[in-house]
């Protein structure tokens, strides 16, 4: 019976916690509203816990180390809005335990109910139905029987009753929030809460769980072979360190640091807080900037790339450069693929930040990229409603620039408003004014396959059958994808309110179809302007852009 929580049990508790959600990874994506492939909770549970638990993963310190540690690392892993308020409930759990290395349940119990809080916050309109309500209610559950009953006699008694009334809020997540009744489906990131809380349970009861593999579609697979004994070495290294200044070393001037460090590389971008330093360099002297920033501090992190090799990489996304001339403002995008991203760069865009429907970027991926812009203002367009709370999570932690993120659904909607930034003008008002109306403007219709039979409304839906679904609601289902496009169009066309339908169609698409939908936009709407753009998108085999 463990009657006490200290630094290894914890570490366990995060462990199969994890592992239980990798286990349960593809249930937990399957819980999708709509019965199409973009159901990616599992995915970003797992990779935002397993963020936090890397910075632990090594260290046998005390309670009050490892929590604090896990703290910081979880919030810069979150991606998409479960890992982001997962990450937020066990940031403020965990922090509760920074001054103590042996916490019992009474702590325990505040601890829940401070990631509650901490979770409640870190979304401007909490929405009932959801992970929220699981760790509200089973918090608020396990609170009142210690208030009823008295102490808890062990941390396993406290556990087991929080999990009881998790499973209970989770299957009640229907009537609290009806596009889950009408899906016939419980809220993904309940049951995301719900199998982490499970794995602390079997850790407790002596039951081993697999540590899965999993894939990481995020990772770069760079092939080293470009860069050979004759390659000519001309891009340099890409230097990324993280400084924590020490007592004993050479006293820190942060102005006469910038200044030297500018002489040694270029394209240099840095900030300072919290006694610790940040550092992006360009050089052909790596060893030189390491000799240099190790006279005042440790380094926490470091990361040297040939950039030669990255130039020469054309499968994936290369760095976003920090810019040479200080400029107004910039602008990122996020992006699924290399051709998409070139569309948003041709149209202006500073740098990208990879992340797709199933592939969601962090809260660290675009610090990364806010760093190496040069600009007082950075506007943002996540593309997806499952990473706009991710990037107000980043806005939120970076203070070198005024940060604005737009809350863009679909790369659709960032396409049109890219096409009407005037990028001379020094005016942001009018800028985000625009910007704002060219989406309020914009109808965007994703098309692609279904996963599973199911009903939803009028529609009696078969797998692979192919499904069209605005930002709320399906409105058109068939067996052919152009058959439902033409649908789709004929009914956002009806009313004549809309005149210029663009189509990003996606790596499944043959040339012969999609210039068959414009074809048929052509006959059947005279006045009617159409574009088309290719991307490599394996999620949606088309999306409608409507204007």
């Amino acid at each position: 019976m463990y009657e006490k929580l200290d630094g290894q049990l914890y570490k366990q508790f995060i462990s199969y916690g994890i592992k239980n959600i990798k286990l349960h990874k593809d249930i937990i994506n399957d819980l999708n509203v709509f019965p199409v492939p973009d159901g990616d909770t599992g995915t970003n549970m797992t990779m935002t816990l397993t963020n936090g638990y890397n910075a632990i993963r090594d260290n046998d310190g005390p309670l009050s180390e490892l929590a604090a540690k896990f703290a910081y690392a979880v919030s810069f892993g979150a991606r998409g809005n479960s890992g982001v308020i997962s990450s937020q409930f066990f940031k403020g759990f965990s922090e509760c335990f920074t001054e103590t290395d042996d916490a019992d349940t009474e702590l325990f119990l505040k601890a829940l109910d401070a990631g509650v809080q901490y979770a409640y916050k870190s979304v401007s309109k909490p929405t009932e139905g959801t992970m929220l309500t699981v760790v509200r209610e089973a918090t608020e559950y396990v609170m009142g029987i210690r208030r009823e009953r008295g102490r808890f006699k062990s941390i396993q008694e406290l556990i087991d009753a929080f999990l009881d009334k998790a499973r209970i809020s989770l299957e009640n997540t229907p009537e609290l929030l009806p596009v889950l009744k009408a899906s016939g489906v419980v809220d993904s990131g309940g049951a995301g809460i719900v199998y982490f809380f499970k794995g602390i349970k079997k850790y407790m009861n002596g039951e081993e769980i697999e540590d899965i593999e999993t894939e990481d579609n995020t990772v770069k697979v760079i092939d080293y072979s470009v860069f050979n004994r004759k390659s000519e070495f001309v891009y340099g290294y890409c230097t990324e360190l993280l400084i924590q200044l020490t007592d004993g070393k050479v006293q820190f001037d942060y102005d006469k640091f910038k200044a030297r460090v500018c002489e040694m590389g270029d394209s240099v971008a840095t900030s300072y807080e919290d006694e610790k330093v940040k550092l992006h360099v360009h050089t052909s002297s790596p060893e030189e900037i390491l000799s240099y920033c190790h006279k005042f501090g440790e380094f926490l992190t470091l990361k040297i790339e040939n950039m030669s090799v990255q130039h020469a990489d054309t499968h994936h996304f290369e760095e976003a450069e920090t810019m040479q001339e200080h400029r107004y403002f910039g602008v990122v995008a996020t992006a699924s693929d290399k051709l998409l991203e070139q569309h948003f760069k041709d149209m202006g865009v500073t740098a990208t930040v990879y992340g797709g429907q199933t592939c969601n970027p962090s809260v660290q991926d675009f610090l990364s990229v806010f760093e190496k812009i040069n600009a007082d203002n950075i506007i943002v367009f996540p593309n997806n409603k499952n990473v706009i709370l991710t990037a107000n999570q980043a806005k939120k932690m970076y203070v070198e620039s005024n940060i604005i993120v737009v809350n863009t659904k679909s790369m659709a909607e960032c396409y049109s408003a890219l096409g009407l930034i005037d990028y001379d003008s020094e005016d942001l008002e009018t800028i985000t004014d625009v910007i704002q109306q060219s989406i309020n403007n914009t109808v965007a219709v994703s098309i692609a396959k279904a996963i599973r039979n199911t009903t939803y409304d009028e529609f009696q839906i078969t797998t692979d059958d192919y499904v069209a679904v605005d930002d709320k609601k399906i409105i058109a289902v068939g067996s052919d994808a152009c058959q439902v496009a033409n649908e789709v169009i004929d009914k956002l066309l009806t009313d004549g309110n809309k005149d210029v339908v663009t189509i990003f169609a996606g790596k499944a698409m043959a040339d012969n179809e999609v210039e068959g939908i414009e074809s048929y936009i052509y006959e059947n709407h005279l006045y009617v302007d159409c574009g088309i753009i290719r991307t490599d998108d394996v999620v949606y085999d088309l999306i409608l852009s409507f204007e």
